[in-house]
């Protein structure tokens, strides 16, 4: 299975060629997990109309906590670069709609991440059957 990003965004393949180099770093990646909770929170308390989204982002921000203390291991690398690239996109402030742009600011962000989480639908699929079995309810 072949990941590449399609999309014409040159901020979004800055974020790819820096994803690069956050995944080789552990600490580097575990920033990005804490600065991308801190904007999800921060929009939880501002939209309800997030939450699909938000759900999609903490399923992508936990299996690369999985990744990152190596708990989960059957993500492609390829995979894990597109992850983290829209992530970086997320967290920057400074992309094609800048997020403080009212009602638009956050639409390129939100569309990143949810072309990332449903080209990578199928892997994301088997973490969450992963996560079931790993973590089973009580």
């Amino acid at each position: 299975m072949k990941f590449t990003f399609h999309l014409n965004n040159p901020i979004l393949n800055v974020a790819k060629s820096a994803a690069g180099n956050i995944i080789m770093n552990k600490y580097r990646l575990m920033a990005l997990l804490n600065q991308l909770e801190k904007k999800i929170n921060g929009l939880e308390d501002k939209r309800n109309a997030t939450t699909a989204v938000t759900e999609k982002v903490f399923v992508m921000g936990r299996l690369l906590k999985a990744l990152t203390t190596r708990r989960y291991k059957s993500l492609p690398w390829k995979a894990t670069i597109s992850i983290i690239a829209a992530m970086l996109y997320f967290v920057n402030p400074a992309d094609i709609i800048p997020d403080f742009v009212p009602l638009t600011g956050l639409l390129d962000d939100f569309s990143i991440l949810i072309w990332t989480y449903n080209s990578l639908q199928a892997e994301l699929e088997k973490f969450l059957e992963w996560e079931k079995s790993d973590f089973p309810l009580q």
